[in-house]
């Protein structure tokens, strides 16, 4: 009778927790597959590939509104051929971490991912990989570690520069050596950096927050100087070979020379969206604005300007080297490479990101509980001794 008992008991007890997931889950549960990033590796020959994805669960806490629970989250390196968009032999890592985390932490890992010629460079986690490996990068993987706040990569790939707590180096990608290192005091510590950018010869640098960036210049010494940007920073970077600086924010782009005191030329855009993501050529003649939808290719020489229409937002682009390819990704985890003289699409992959209902387990869990009710809950046939009769 008590093992009866404990049976009705934890049926009950699965048709009630069944009942309160079909009314506090949401219909849908949104996977999340957006491409962070992309890079031009090998001359131009593939793109590196980095791919955040999750699946998020909702409760809803009114007939109107519903609030984000959980986020299984992980992210994706891979290397794909230019010519087709075939997924190369070298993929390098897909990084998970241990525990799911609330969905308002995990709008992003902690991983960058630069390429250094026909390497990979992948910073997470607090460690550093090189793909294929290298046999003197055991000095650079230790350069950045868990206290690397941020790092940037010159547009030569030959200089990298980290800020490690309150501390700045600079190491040469080239000979796999370090070159400098200075300590940056207290001028940094109430900077929150989200970028950085180096100049080809290594001498320069910005670090940008939200909505100011530190300039700094090594030459005889360490020199930083704070700067205030109207608006929220994108992105930054530094034109090839030059010292003009290139500051995105979502509505305008600035250009700014730090090896000069003259005053930055700011292009305002008139757009619809928000800027989500920009690029420019290693020349500064061409730039590709993702807005949404759309991406949008300028060239302010010849006052030109040519539309991309797509059927998702893109969250990154990249130019290759020579500037004549453009690829680009979306927030359904799909790359596309397109002929910027043309405009002609070569490729597309065919990874999307993708809604699915949350309901259908603990519906037909439910079910299965109901179907079984008449076995569980009827009454225990009486026993009777040999030789009786009724």
């Amino acid at each position: 009778m008590a093992r009866i008992t404990i049976a009705r008991a934890l049926h009950m007890m699965s048709l009630l927790a069944c009942l309160l997931a079909l009314t506090q889950t949401e219909s849908c549960a949104a996977r999340i597959c957006r491409i962070r990033s992309l890079d031009f590796m090998g001359n131009g020959s593939q793109v590196a590939v980095n791919r955040y994805d999750a699946r998020t669960w909702h409760r809803r806490v009114s007939s109107v509104s519903r609030v984000p629970m959980f986020a299984d989250v992980s992210q994706t390196v891979s290397v794909l051929d230019a010519r087709d968009g075939s997924t190369a032999d070298m993929v390098a890592m897909r990084m998970r971490p241990k525990l799911a985390v609330s969905v308002w932490r995990s709008n992003w890992l902690p991983s960058d991912v630069t390429a250094v010629g026909d390497r990979l460079l992948v910073h997470a986690q607090g460690t550093a990989q090189l793909f294929p490996p290298h046999q003197k990068g055991q000095s650079l993987t230790q350069l950045l570690n868990s206290a690397t706040r941020t790092f940037g990569v010159s547009p030569d790939k030959s200089t990298l520069i980290t800020l490690n707590d309150r501390e700045l180096s600079a190491f040469s990608l080239a000979h796999m050596q370090p070159l400098w290192k200075q300590s940056a005091g207290q001028s940094l510590d109430n900077i929150f950096p989200v970028r950085m950018a180096v100049s080809s010869d290594g001498r320069h640098f910005a670090i940008a927050s939200v909505e100011e960036i530190v300039l700094g210049e090594h030459s005889a010494g360490l020199k930083l100087r704070k700067v205030a940007v109207p608006g929220w920073i994108t992105d930054v970077c530094i034109l090839h070979g030059s010292t003009t600086l290139v500051i995105t924010t979502r509505d305008s782009m600035e250009f700014r020379d730090m090896g000069s005191a003259h005053p930055p030329v700011t292009l305002k855009f008139d757009l619809q969206s928000s800027i989500s993501c920009t690029a420019i050529t290693s020349d500064g003649k061409t730039i590709a604005l993702g807005l949404d939808h759309e991406v949008q290719i300028l060239r302010p020489s010849q006052l030109s300007c040519q539309t991309i229409e797509l059927a998702e937002t893109p969250t990154a682009v990249c130019f290759s080297d020579d500037g004549r390819l453009l690829a680009v990704g979306d927030d359904r985890g799909q790359v596309r490479l397109y002929d910027c003289d043309t405009l002609a699409r070569k490729w597309k992959t065919t990874t999307v990101g993708r809604r699915r209902p949350t309901w259908i387990w603990p519906a037909c869990i439910f079910i299965l509980l109901c179907l079984g009710f008449p076995r569980v809950w009827r009454r225990p046939a009486t026993a009777t001794a040999p030789g009786s009769t009724d």
